[in-house]
């Protein structure tokens, strides 16, 4: 067995939306070039080795048209949680099937709930069918719901209306911290917020404090009856210290942090399904992993 549980997979890196803070999960890929068939491989080497947590990433994961044959592969090697990330805006077409077939998890990323700054961070008037959609995924049931807010200057006033929000639907609010990585390299010096600062501010208003010990040891709080996690991925050695997770770009590349360029190509390992050296080379991923903060 190895030390990590999960495998985090940006199965495209077409996106919808012109976010100007994309990190775009740490690599620029031009094509997608797994098929649903490739990762009937995956799912089952990875699972075989202990990593029985999915993620789904992009991009936009709902861009790609044999998404729901994606989550009904990965489900029928795991009975542990299969996630995505999503900006929401297809929800309405998918969200459904996506039950059907297995997904637990969905976090949908709203980063204001304000028109105009909605539309200056993503560069799409998208607010009002993002937010019926995530209402739509809050009637169907999802194991577990979440709405992603980029924390930056422009938006950080938000995140009580954000709480009242989370807490009407009874869904649970992810803060995350700007990087300089991408996009975010740019305007990182002028949008970044600690969100420990924020995660300070609101301790006093928490019934419950506790750490997600299964991934970067992220502090969660309860407050109001809803969970609030805190994704802080700059300048936290904790964050790496109790990372448990490697990534698989869209173009078959292994990396084992968003921030390195680390990466080993295994797309025609996977091809091949050549199942020796696609466990050999997460060995070697895992033996060239360090920490990025220390």
């Amino acid at each position: 067995m190895i030390n990590i549980n999960r495998l985090r997979i940006k199965i495209t890196n077409k996106c919808n939306f012109n976010c100007f803070f994309c990190h775009n999960e740490g690599s620029f890929e031009s094509n997608d070039l797994l098929t649903s068939q490739d990762f009937d491989f995956i799912a089952d080497t990875c699972t075989k080795l202990g990593i029985k947590r999915f993620k789904i990433t992009g991009g936009e994961p709902l861009l790609r048209n044999d998404v729901v044959d994606i989550i009904s592969t990965l489900r029928k090697y795991t009975d542990d949680d299969i996630s995505m990330s999503t900006n929401g805006y297809y929800l309405d077409i998918y969200a459904r099937k996506l039950k059907k077939v297995g997904l637990d998890r969905i976090d949908i990323s709203i980063h204001s709930l304000n028109r105009k700054v909605y539309k200056e961070i993503t560069g799409i008037n998208a607010l009002d069918k993002v937010l019926s959609n995530l209402k739509l995924v809050v009637e169907l049931g999802f194991k577990q719901i979440k709405i992603n807010i980029l924390a930056m200057t422009i938006n950080v006033h938000e995140i009580p209306s954000f709480i009242k929000l989370a807490q009407k639907l009874s869904v649970d609010l992810q803060i995350i911290e700007l990087m300089p990585i991408g996009r975010g390299k740019e305007i990182f010096s002028k949008y970044h917020v600690d969100v420990y600062e924020i995660l300070n501010k609101l301790k006093d208003k928490a019934s419950r404090i506790y750490y997600r010990g299964d991934l970067h040891n992220r502090p969660i709080l309860e407050v109001n009856g809803i969970k609030i996690e805190f994704v802080k991925g700059f300048c936290n050695p904790d964050f790496c210290k109790n990372c448990k997770q490697i990534r698989l770009t869209s173009d078959g590349k292994l990396k084992g942090c968003i921030y390195r360029n680390i990466e080993i190509d295994v797309l025609n390992i996977i091809k091949n399904r050549n199942e020796i050296e696609f466990v050999r080379s997460i060995e070697r991923l895992l033996s060239m992993r360090k920490p990025m903060f220390i």
